[in-house]
């Protein structure tokens, strides 16, 4: 199992875990392209999720961190498919999915945490990403009482 989380705040906290062998942390993140990108910190210093946009409560300065593409991931492990992507990446998980889209890379499971009314993210941008993972081949099998996280599976 790959997790992978670019803000310090996380890497901190799996340093202080006692992990199993088969778990593997990078401290990059996933988005739409190579680079790097601007994490802001949260409101609450209690918690522990950056995100791609500054709400309006939120001080601090952000951390500029690595990103990578999917595609350019799943190269760097030597991966050539993936069972199960869970994505809780505040903000990013739009642009990621255009990505992955755009690659042609279809996971068996995708988990997603959608952040719409968040990080400058409307409805209407979740409804675009959930039609068109319908138009690659996903069915929705599950949505949290939320309304945030959503489960798909491949056709």
């Amino acid at each position: 199992m790959h997790a992978f989380d670019p803000t310090p705040s996380s890497a901190r906290w799996v340093a202080a875990q006692s992990l199993p062998s088969a778990f593997h942390f990078h401290d990059w993140g996933i988005g739409g392209e190579d680079g790097s990108a601007l994490f802001y910190p949260p409101a609450n210093d209690a918690h522990m999720s950056f995100s791609n946009a500054p709400g309006a409560a939120q001080p601090g300065t952000p951390v500029s961190a690595p990103i990578f593409r999917l595609a350019t991931i799943m190269r760097r492990l030597g991966h050539d498919r993936i069972d199960l992507l869970k994505m809780d990446v505040e903000g990013f998980e739009y642009e990621t999915l255009r990505d992955i889209e755009a690659s042609n890379i279809r996971p068996d499971q995708l988990l997603v945490e959608f952040h719409h009314g968040m990080y400058q993210a409307t409805d209407a941008d979740t409804n675009a990403a959930v039609a068109r993972l319908g138009a690659m081949g996903y069915d929705l099998y599950f949505v949290s009482d939320s309304g945030r996280e959503y489960g798909f599976v491949k056709r």
